[in-house]
Parts: C-alpha cells; sequence; structure tokens
C-alpha cells in the first residue's frame, strides 16, 4: 500500500467509524421497514375476502384463490416498487459499510503495531489533527513529560515510518 493511501485511510479513519455506526443503524431501519412493507404487500395480497353472489358464471377455472396467490409470490418472488426500492438501497448501505470496515480494520492492525506513546501521537495528530500546541499540553499532562513540537513531530515521523512499513 502507498504511503499516500496510508496518509488518506488515517486522517479519514474518524469519518469512517462514525459513517459504519451510522451506516449500521440505518439498515436496521431499512430491514425493519422492508419488513413491514413486505408482511403488509402480503397479507393485504393474499387478503381475498368473500365473494358477494351474484349469480352470474365466472368461468371454468375453479381453484384456491389464496392458493394461486402464494403461488405467485413464491414463483415470482414478488416485490412491489417500495420493496425493490428498499432492497436496493440496503444493498448500497452494505457495500459501503464492507469497504469502510476493511479501511477501518487497516488502520486498527497498523495502530497495534505500535506502542503506546506513538499510537496517541498518531491518534492526535494524523487522525484527530489536533494542533501541535494542544498536543504538546496534552502530552505533557499523560505522560509528564514536557515535550517541544519538533520533539513531538520527530515522534509523528518515526510511528508514521512504522506504518508505512507495516503496511507494506
Amino acid at each position: 500500500m502507498t504511503s499516500e493511501r496510508v496518509d488518506e485511510l488515517l486522517s479519514k479513519y474518524r469519518e469512517n467509524t462514525g459513517r459504519c455506526a451510522h451506516l449500521k443503524e440505518a439498515q436496521k431501519e431499512l430491514e425493519q421497514q422492508y419488513n413491514a412493507i413486505k408482511a403488509t404487500h402480503y397479507a393485504t395480497m393474499l387478503d381475498c375476502g368473500a365473494k358477494w353472489p351474484d349469480g352470474m358464471p365466472h368461468g371454468t377455472f375453479t381453484g384456491n384463490p389464496t392458493e394461486q396467490k402464494a403461488m405467485k409470490i413464491m414463483a415470482d418472488n414478488y416485490m412491489s416498487d417500495e420493496m425493490r426500492a428498499i432492497q436496493a438501497q440496503i444493498a448500497e448501505n452494505r457495500k459501503e459499510l464492507a469497504e469502510k470496515a476493511v479501511d477501518i480494520a487497516y488502520v486498527d492492525a497498523w495502530l497495534t503495531g505500535l506502542n503506546e506513546r506513538d499510537r496517541w501521537i498518531i491518534n492526535q495528530q494524523v487522525i484527530d489533527k489536533v494542533p501541535w500546541r494542544d498536543i504538546a499540553i496534552l502530552y505533557q499532562q499523560k505522560y509528564f513529560e514536557a515535550r517541544t513540537k519538533r520533539s513531538l513531530q520527530t515522534i509523528r515521523d518515526m510511528a508514521m515510518e512504522k506504518v508505512y512499513q507495516i503496511a507494506k
């Protein structure tokens, strides 16, 4: 994997994790909608109701109308346009979720290959884009050790080299 791709995946990590969480919730909602529409649609389709006897002949075909409708559903895999649209959206969400999950898994794997301080610097500066001045303050609070902007940048650069090596 190129260093440019690694940089892109790291910079989009938070966005991708948020998007994945959103897609999972949207997926649940779409599946609930689909199942509700499907149940309503099939119930309506299978509701034959009683025929009002009008004394007129209605053809020579005899049979069970409920069975005929059920066979149509099974044979045609019948779906309304609304059901098709929801299924298409579900498929699109699943595809996007799968792509983003792979990107997240790469970043997680890279970060596990780093020590705790390197991982912290990468999370703060590369992923969350915290300004260096704030990182220096946070670093001192977390590790009880003062560091200059330049020394933090050196740590970041060395950590990124490790990530590039892992991502080769």
